[in-house]
């Protein structure tokens, strides 16, 4: 006879997951692959450049976007559902469409012009040069 560890949040875990799919079978609508806060980063700052790593499985180039504005990095993927036509019936389908995003605020100020993206084996790479440039700025104070 073997010992388990009962974890009250592990049940917590599948009941939720159990709601999901029943709010989205109610609701006639599919169930998504991602939900859009379930993108997965690292983020590391080397002394030459910050480099993000994202989990993205599943998703092809032309899914993803990689946009930098004002120092804020933002990754965006939509992974289209594709549907092959046999005959017969499913029995399971579990690979659905969905979406994922993800925007944080990079911790060093940037050359985001000189940005780099790679995906290889599910994994986005995004390398970003930083910049020489100091982002802040001292503000003189007027005596009045």
């Amino acid at each position: 006879m073997s010992i388990t560890t009962w974890s009250p949040l592990r049940e917590l875990e599948t009941l939720r997951e159990r709601m999901d799919k029943l709010f989205a079978e109610m609701n006639g609508m599919p169930m998504l692959a991602f939900e859009p806060s379930s993108l997965a980063l690292d983020v590391q700052e080397t002394d030459e450049a910050v480099v993000v790593t994202a989990s993205v499985p599943g998703f092809k180039p032309d899914d993803l976007t990689v946009e930098i504005n004002k120092g804020v990095l933002t990754i965006r993927g939509e992974s289209k559902a594709e549907r092959e036509e046999k005959k017969g019936a499913w029995r399971l389908q579990e690979r659905r469409f969905g979406s994922v995003q993800r925007a944080i605020t990079l911790p060093a100020a940037v050359y985001d012009d000189e940005a780099k993206a790679t995906l290889a084996d599910g994994v986005l790479t995004v390398t970003i040069p930083k910049s020489d440039r100091t982002p802040t700025r001292r503000i003189d104070i007027e005596k009045q």
